[in-house]
This record gives structure tokens, sequence and C-alpha cells, in this order.
């Protein structure tokens, strides 16, 4: 596909992400080795066509780009460290066996708490935002998850 990018090559990846964050600090590097044996899977298993390939390196450079944001975040305020999480539990599972519907059952619960899909994709706030007009205006962190759930159910309704 022309001018579709589809390397699934460790140091184009991370060139990338450092690009496109304007940050160039992962802080611990225990990910490479995690992500060396992702990458090697998607070339030897998945067999993946042109247009997978560049969906599958523009999902991990999502995600190296919100790891840098992260620890750039965590570094300027690392008062946060200090919070208290009481987590009860966690859902995980396998795909189309539920884990969403009880996620979202679960979530219903004033007393609880959870995580929507545009924090776990972006979990620090997004560079230039500001506490001043958070109260005001839609967090910018909701379209680019929006544009990717979408993108999932467009073939798969």
């Amino acid at each position: 596909m022309p001018g579709l990018e589809t390397s699934l090559d460790e140091a184009s990846l991370l060139a990338e992400a450092r690009e496109r964050a304007g940050q160039d600090d992962f802080g611990d590097e225990a990910f490479r080795e995690p992500l060396a044996v992702l990458l090697r899977s998607l070339e030897d298993e998945a067999r993946l066509t042109p247009a997978g390939r560049a969906g599958q390196r523009a999902r991990i450079i999502g995600l190296l780009v919100a790891r840098l944001q992260t620890h750039a975040w965590l570094a300027r305020h690392p008062e946060i460290e200090d919070e208290q999480v009481d987590v009860r539990f966690v859902v995980v599972g396998f795909p189309r066996t539920g884990t969403t519907l009880l996620h979202r059952s679960l979530a219903r619960d004033r007393r609880a708490s959870s995580l929507a899909w545009w924090e776990c994709r972006h979990p620090a706030p997004l560079p230039g935002w500001s506490a001043a007009e958070a109260a005001h205006v839609r967090d910018p962190r909701i379209a680019d998850p929006e544009a990717q759930v979408a993108a999932m159910l467009a073939p798969n309704p």
C-alpha cells in the first residue's frame, strides 16, 4: 500500500513515538523486552496484511507516546506517586466473553470508580492541558480513543 508505513522495527517505532510526543525519556526500560517479543510475534506469527501492519504500527506508537507523556507528567508531579488507590478487582478476559458488559455493569455503581477507555489510552493530560479549562472543556484525550473505537466497530459492528 503506497504511502502506508508498515515497518515494525523497534528503533523506528521508538523514534517516531519520541518525535510525536516531543519527549525522549521512557522511564524504566523494562518494557523493551516484552515489546521485542510482541514485535517478533507480529513479524513471525501474525501474518499481517500491509493494512494490519500499519494498524499495529499506529497502535504501538500511540501506546509508546502515552508512555512518554505519562512519564513526563509523573516527573513534573512526583506527588502523584503518594496517592493511594484501592483496587478491589480488575476485569480481564478474552474478546467476546462479556468482560465489557461486566465492566460497564460494575462501573454503574456510584460507590465504585472505573477506568474509561480514553483514560487507558491517555493516562496523562495532553501537552497544553490547563486545569483552569478542565471544568469547561471536553477533555481532548477523548477524541482519539473514540476514533479508535469507531474504526474497530466499523468493519465488525
